[in-house]
C-alpha cells in the first residue's frame, strides 16, 4: 500500500523535534547509501587500525585532530564552525502506534519476518 506523500508528510511534521531529527538522520543516510564507498571506507579504517597497531601511526583526540583542521584551513582563508556549547543529541525514542495508525504496512506478519 503507497501512501500519498502529502500524508505522509503531514503525519512527520505531526512529531515531535528529536524524532523528525532521527528520521531526517536515517533518510538522508538511506540516500548515501553506496556500497563501494562503504566497502573503501571499511578498508581504509581497517589499514588505519593497522598502522596503529603496528606504531606506524598514533590516535589523536578529537580536539586536537579538530583544532589541526581548523589550523589548516585558517591558513586557506575558511573556517569552520565550533560546537554549540549546550548542544546535546537529541534522545533515541520510539513511537508505537495501534496497525490500524501505521504509517507503513506490510502484509507479512512479524512472526513470519522473524523465520
Amino acid at each position: 500500500m503507497t501512501i500519498p506523500v502529502e500524508v505522509l508528510e503531514a503525519e512527520v511534521l505531526s512529531l515531535p523535534a528529536p524524532l523528525r531529527s532521527r528520521l531526517l538522520d536515517r533518510l538522508i543516510a538511506s540516500l548515501d547509501a553506496d556500497p563501494e564507498w562503504e566497502g573503501a571506507w571499511a578498508k581504509e579504517a581497517d589499514r588505519r587500525e593497522a598502522d596503529i597497531a603496528a606504531g606506524k601511526s598514533a590516535w589523536v583526540p578529537g580536539d586536537q585532530a579538530l583544532a589541526r583542521v581548523r589550523a589548516k584551513l585558517a591558513c586557506a582563508g575558511r573556517s569552520v564552525p565550533t560546537r554549540r556549547k549546550n548542544w546535546t543529541k537529541p534522545p533515541r525514542t520510539t513511537v508505537t502506534r495501534p496497525a490500524s495508525q501505521s504509517l507503513m504496512r506490510s502484509s507479512t506478519s512479524s512472526s513470519a519476518r522473524r523465520a
